[in-house]
C-alpha cells in the first residue's frame, strides 16, 4: 500500500516520483544497505550525465571546453547536496536529464545550421526516411518533456533554462539562428504544456486542493520570493567574500555589455540580453507561480545557470 509520502508526491503532481518513492522498499533493514548506496550513486550519475548534456547543448564549435567547463559551476556546486544526495531527491536530476535530453532532441535542428547544400545533395537517397524519422524524434523530445513535468516540476526547467542560455550565445556571437529555429522552439514549449497540464490534472482529479502546489496569486510576494531566491544564489552569507564579488561583478558586468552591445546590433543583442535577464526568473519559476514559498537549497538546484548563462555570453 502506498504510504503518506507516496501519496503526497500524487498531490504535487509527480506520478512519475510516486513510482521512485517505491525504491524505499529495496532498503528496509540493515542487509539492505548496498540498494541505499547504489541508488545514490544513481543519483550522482543522472545529475553527472545532466551536466554533460548541458554542456553538449552549450558546445561552441570553436572551443567547446569553454561550455563544458562552465557548467562544471552547475556539476560542482556545493550546495546542490540536498537536491542531488538525499535520497528522496532522486526526482530532482532525474527530471533535470529527462528534460535536457527532450531538449536535445527538439533542438537539433534549431540550434544548429542547416546542412551545406552539397550535404543536402548527397543524402537525397535518405530524404524518404526522413520525414517519419523526424515525427519519432520529435514526438520522443516531446515525451521526454512532458515525463521530466510529471517527475519534478521545478527541476525540468534545466532543458528550457539551457536552451534559452544556447540562444542568447548564438545571439552575442552575432550569429544568425538557422531558419526554423523556432519551430523548435514551438516544440519545446509544447513539451512543458503538456507535461503541466497533466500534473495539474494528476492534482485536481485524484486530490482537489493542491496544497503548496496550488496556484499562488500573491503576485508581489512571488517578486520578493524570487529576490530572496537570487540573493540566496549570488551573496549567500555562507559564501566568502570574494565568491560573492565574484558572482556579482560578472553578472552586473556582463548585463552592462550586453547593453552596449544592443546599441550596435539592436536585434541580438536585445535577444541576449532577454536571455540574460530571464535567468533571474526562469530557474525558479515552478515555484513562483505556485504557493510554495520556503528558500531552501533544492529550489536553487538550477540557479547556477545563471552565473553559466553570463559566463558564455
Amino acid at each position: 500500500l502506498p504510504n503518506k509520502g507516496q501519496l503526497d508526491t500524487l498531490k504535487h503532481g509527480r506520478p512519475v516520483n510516486y513510482l521512485l518513492l517505491m525504491t524505499y522498499q529495496w532498503e528496509e533493514g540493515e542487509q539492505w544497505a548496498t540498494a541505499n548506496v547504489l541508488l545514490r550513486l544513481l543519483q550522482v550519475a543522472f545529475h553527472a550525465l545532466a551536466a554533460l548534456v548541458a554542456g553538449a547543448l552549450l558546445a561552441n564549435q570553436r572551443r567547446p571546453w569553454v561550455s563544458y567547463g562552465a557548467v562544471l559551476i552547475f556539476l560542482l556546486y556545493p550546495f546542490n547536496g540536498e537536491p542531488v544526495l538525499w535520497r528522496s531527491a532522486l526526482m530532482n536530476p532525474l527530471a533535470a536529464l529527462l528534460s535536457l535530453l527532450g531538449v536535445a532532441l527538439l533542438s537539433h535542428s534549431s540550434l544548429r545550421k542547416q546542412p551545406a547544400a552539397a550535404t543536402r545533395q548527397s543524402n537525397q537517397q535518405t530524404r524518404a526516411d526522413r520525414p517519419l524519422r523526424g515525427r519519432l524524434v520529435t514526438v520522443g523530445g516531446v515525451l521526454l518533456i512532458a515525463l521530466a513535468m510529471l517527475t519534478h516540476q521545478q527541476a525540468a526547467l534545466a532543458g528550457l533554462v539551457v536552451w534559452v542560455v544556447a540562444v542568447g550565445q548564438r545571439a552575442m556571437q552575432a550569429q544568425k539562428l538557422p531558419t526554423g529555429w523556432w519551430r523548435g522552439a514551438l516544440w519545446i514549449v509544447g513539451g512543458y504544456a503538456l507535461g503541466s497540464v497533466l500534473s495539474r490534472l494528476c492534482i485536481y482529479l485524484f486530490f482537489g486542493p493542491a496544497g503548496r502546489a496550488a496556484l499562488s496569486t500573491a503576485w508581489w510576494d512571488k517578486v520578493q520570493f524570487a529576490l530572496t531566491l537570487n540573493r540566496l544564489y549570488l551573496w549567500s552569507d555562507y559564501y566568502p567574500a570574494w565568491l560573492t564579488g565574484g558572482h556579482l561583478l560578472l553578472v552586473a558586468g556582463v548585463i552592462a555589455a550586453t547593453g552596449f552591445y544592443l546599441l550596435r546590433r539592436p536585434w541580438p543583442g536585445l535577444l541576449a540580453l532577454l536571455a540574460l535577464v530571464s535567468l533571474f526568473v526562469l530557474p525558479y519559476a515552478a515555484v513562483l507561480v505556485t504557493a510554495e514559498s520556503w528558500p531552501a537549497w533544492r529550489v536553487t538546484y538550477l540557479a547556477p545557470f545563471l552565473v553559466i548563462g553570463a559566463w558564455l555570453l
